[in-house]
């Protein structure tokens, strides 16, 4: 999905400016809760007025689920340069669009890593 390459350039870019910290599955997690969103809502679309709030959302959701100590929405809303208030409603949205399923099987986590590694493998 051409979304992904766009995505983790913008991840890259931002990560390297904001000195975010997240591990490397909760970025495979944040990327599967998207195309969750996308498999469930065609409609639903990315644009370069949204990649930020987007990808904040489904970062902060999956690093919610996967660390044992997760950040605060205080500190998410600071990293992501929005408000705290506009920052738990698309929270409490993403999680109505995927269903509260948080859970991410082997499998599926396993192919959207292996499509990520492709899809920077074919940027070299």
């Amino acid at each position: 999905v051409d979304y992904h390459l766009r995505l983790t350039k913008y991840l890259d870019a931002w990560k390297t400016a904001k000195g975010l910290a997240c591990s490397a599955r909760a970025l495979i997690l944040s990327l599967v809760y998207l195309e969750r969103v996308y498999r469930l809502h065609p409609g639903a679309r990315i644009s370069s007025k949204n990649v930020h709030k987007v990808l904040l959302v489904s970062m902060l959701i999956a690093v919610k689920f996967t660390e044992d100590q997760p950040l605060s929405n205080n500190y998410w809303s600071k990293v992501g340069g929005i408000d705290l208030k506009e920052l738990n409603r698309l929270e409490g949205e993403l999680c109505n669009l995927i269903g509260f399923e948080f859970h991410v099987s082997k499998a599926e986590l396993l192919s959207s890593t292996l499509r990520c590694c492709m899809m920077q493998a074919r940027e070299r």
